[in-house]
């Protein structure tokens, strides 16, 4: 068996576990603090090669702001050339995020993307944070590892663990 561990994208606490208003039954949903503006990165171990797509219409339906609905997927690969797909991770309310395609190397505390300005009072976003999402692939089990106002240190806390044969 091997595994595959995304780390905290930022330094923060967890405000948020499990499902929420906008993705009700979402097991690997975890939102993060993060004050207006700030930076989060793609910190990991196990990870061979990654691809990027940004999406748009994620979160929020009710805010008309682009930002607060722009995500990132990220397609996770425990080999390098894309082979060896293990799930994805997304991250939600995205300001300049990093451009689509792909990354044939381990990633290294890489720029992700910013956390936009709080301006819409919907009941999906109530305060500035970092969501984040992740799915396994068939075969492959997803754990959560971290709980509900842990406190949390950019690229060494561990967020999420993929284990496949």
């Amino acid at each position: 068996m091997g595994e595959l561990r995304i780390n905290a994208p930022r330094t923060d606490d967890v405000t948020g576990i499990g499902g929420n208003a906008c993705i009700p039954s979402s097991d690997g949903h975890v939102d993060i603090g993060s004050p207006e503006n700030g930076s989060f990165r793609l910190w990991g171990s196990g990870i061979g090669s990654w691809w990027v797509e940004n999406g748009t219409d994620h979160c929020c339906p009710g805010c008309t702001t682009t930002d607060l609905k722009r995500s990132v997927k990220i397609y996770l690969y425990h080999q390098r050339n894309y082979e060896g797909y293990v799930g994805y991770v997304l991250f939600g309310h995205v300001r300049s995020p990093l451009a689509d395609g792909g990354r044939n190397y381990a990633p290294s505390g890489d720029l992700i993307g910013y956390t936009p300005k709080d301006d819409c009072t919907d009941n999906c976003y109530d305060r500035t944070h970092l969501h984040t999402d992740a799915e396994p692939a068939p075969g492959v089990t997803l754990s959560v590892l971290v709980s509900y106002l842990q406190s949390l240190t950019a690229g060494s806390t561990a967020v999420y663990k993929w284990t496949y044969p």
